[in-house]
């Protein structure tokens, strides 16, 4: 038996890598940031009254949003690293390119590698 230690994708879906947070209260300041407009319940974002988030990936101009019913995560593409770089690294400029761009403070351990598929 094979064992694939990457991901795979098919027509219907695209694997994602970045260096962000799956903590909802930085999402949603992330969001806010990003002038995404949303109602925030706590659990759950108004995907009935805003259709920003359906299945898959938001785009924003600093920060991508994933998730299906509410964003799961928010976060930075690797491939806008470059190669040449530790998680470490990613990390610190992930938190510097959030305060500067966005004026949110995130605190290092809400941030890490976040991985998973998204729809098209």
């Amino acid at each position: 038996m094979k064992i694939r230690m990457g991901f795979v994708s098919n027509s219907s879906s695209s694997s994602f890598c970045i260096i962000g947070t799956e903590n909802s209260d930085l999402i949603r300041k992330l969001a806010e940031a990003e002038n995404k407009s949303f109602d925030y319940d706590g659990e759950d974002w108004d995907d009935d009254k805003y259709d920003y988030f359906g299945y898959g990936c938001n785009e924003g101009e600093v920060i991508d949003f994933y998730g299906d019913e509410s964003p799961y995560y928010a976060g930075i593409d690797l491939k806008k690293f470059g190669e040449d770089i530790s998680i470490k690294e990613m990390k610190k400029l992930f938190i510097k390119k959030v305060k500067k761009e966005l004026g949110v403070d995130v605190e290092e351990e809400d941030v890490a590698l976040l991985f998973g598929e998204c729809g098209n």
